[in-house]
């Protein structure tokens, strides 16, 4: 376990500006507010982009307001290590200290008893948080959970100060 994250602030507020709304190109606001859309992502690379992939999959989140499945670490990319984000934080400390900007569930949801199985793609390189609002936002609307692949490309890198 991370020792800082064993300190467990309650969050009086939330800590990021509202997200966007959704472009103009998907569908309706009032029917975007009624469908619930999942995010998975798998972290690779070393400790530091591994740090990087959590930001920017909180990033992705909180802009496409997207509902975060926790996240699965890469396991054979550089440490060879079988650790499981779980295994190395506080779950579900987490999920609550950061329930006021972004929704983060353990497991996607079953439909009919069966779990839901995500369309995977990889997300634009070196792409901005508009610019995967823009070209996200559908992709999310019409298939509800996404896995993003191959997402380690430093989104955190060129974030907006209010992010």
């Amino acid at each position: 376990m991370v020792p800082y994250l064993n300190s467990r602030p309650s969050p009086s507020s939330s800590l990021l500006p509202p997200p966007p709304p959704p472009p103009s190109s998907s569908i309706s606001a009032s029917a975007a507010a009624d469908v619930k859309t999942y995010l998975l992502t798998a972290i690779s690379g070393g400790l530091n982009q591994q740090r990087r992939g959590i930001t920017d999959a909180l990033v992705e989140a909180y802009t496409l307001n997207a509902t975060l499945l926790v996240l699965k670490l890469g396991q054979k990319l550089f440490w060879k290590d079988s650790s499981n984000f779980d295994e190395i934080f506080d779950v579900d400390w987490f999920i609550s200290s950061l329930s006021k900007d972004v929704e983060i569930i353990k497991q996607l949801p079953t439909k009919g008893g069966i779990p839901m199985s995500p369309y995977s793609m990889r997300v634009p390189r070196k792409g901005n948080a508009k610019c995967y609002q823009n070209r996200l936002v559908p992709v999310l609307n019409k298939n509800i959970a996404v896995q993003f692949t191959k997402f380690d490309y430093r989104l955190s890198n060129k974030l907006d100060s209010n992010l």
